[in-house]
């Protein structure tokens, strides 16, 4: 658990910060738009929806051990 304030959020960035991804880019935002009807699958891409679709319902997921191992190690102590 994170204790409450501690947590790493984008909005903490800064210019010059290295920036981590953990995911495809994308796939969140495709699996809202099939969602909304806003971009159509055609039959032989059902399995590809249901990908899209799944990262968008589980991407709400905190990444925080992802967090831990991408954090430089002088700045850990200011997060934990």
């Amino acid at each position: 658990m994170i204790p409450t304030g501690r947590a790493l959020t984008r909005d903490g960035a800064c210019i010059g910060d290295w920036i981590y991804v953990t995911g495809t880019l994308g796939d969140n935002t495709a699996g809202l738009a099939i969602l909304q009807n806003r971009l159509q699958c055609s039959i032989k891409d059902t399995q590809d929806s249901q990908y899209l679709l799944a990262c968008h319902i589980c991407s709400r997921q905190p990444r925080i051990l992802q967090g831990r191992i991408a954090r430089p190690r002088q700045y850990r102590h200011q997060y934990l």
